[in-house]
């Protein structure tokens, strides 16, 4: 639509035909204008052809503008990211020489389909010959034990050293024909300079993952019972897709 130079008018002046094509375009409909066409806060119009304007009114909180079907259009973006399901920050520690339940965290509903991350914060006391590890139980399923002679998702050595380190695992959403599997990061040091052992990548599990929901992750600990292993900051978190 293009714009004319304006004239000047008079009282009783009749407009033609002509005129208002002049003015105002082929169509003649001074409906096609944009203050015309909007009426709300935050309204926004768009041509759905040549000369034809059509109302956007604002979209919701959060929405982006896209196209869709080659118009514009308020679209909800899908949630993604990190989301805390549950965590435990207290400052657990044990002493025993046998594998135990170390930090619970309850109450939670995570679909089998869903993948999760776990974030463990752990550490070990100086003491001779002290070693320690920690392990994995889902529901009441022990997924990889903790021993601090054979293994476990993190292990300490007899080193009598002061040693802090932890271990960020994913569990892999489980599909038609295939399993949910875990799999990990590890990592660990000593106040000491000392080497510190750590489990290889990937874990081998004790049992199977679970098919159905999550509701309780479960840090096992062990240690030979000389010293004091500790965990302190374990965070589950779903992943968005």
């Amino acid at each position: 639509m293009a714009w004319t130079a304006p004239t000047d008018r008079t009282t009783g002046d009749v407009i033609t035909a002509a005129q208002w094509n002049s003015f105002l375009g082929a169509t003649g409909d001074m409906s096609m204008t944009a203050a015309a066409k909007v009426t709300t806060n935050g309204d926004m119009v768009y041509a759905t052809a040549a000369n034809t304007l059509a109302r956007l009114g604002i979209g919701s909180a959060g929405q982006t503008l896209q196209v869709s079907g080659g118009v514009p259009a308020w679209v909800t973006v899908a949630a993604g990211g990190f989301t805390l399901a549950g965590s435990d920050t207290t400052d657990r520690t044990m002493t025993s020489a046998t594998a135990a339940d170390l930090v619970t965290i309850t109450g939670l509903s995570i679909p089998a389909t869903t993948p999760v991350m776990i974030v463990i914060s752990a550490r070990q006391s100086a003491s001779p010959g002290l070693a320690s590890a920690i392990g994995l139980k889902i529901n009441a399923t022990t997924i990889v034990e903790a021993n601090h002679n054979t293994g476990g998702l993190l292990i300490f050595p007899a080193d009598n050293a002061v040693a802090s380190g932890g271990v960020v695992i994913t569990l892999q959403p489980r599909r038609t024909n295939y399993d949910r599997g875990l799999n990990g990061t590890y990592y660990a040091s000593s106040a000491f300079g000392s080497t510190v052992g750590v489990t290889p990548n990937p874990v081998i599990l004790n049992a199977s993952m679970p098919v159905a929901t999550i509701t309780d992750i479960i840090i096992r600990g062990d240690s030979n019972g000389t010293g004091t292993l500790g965990v302190q900051g374990v965070y589950v978190y779903t992943l968005g897709v």
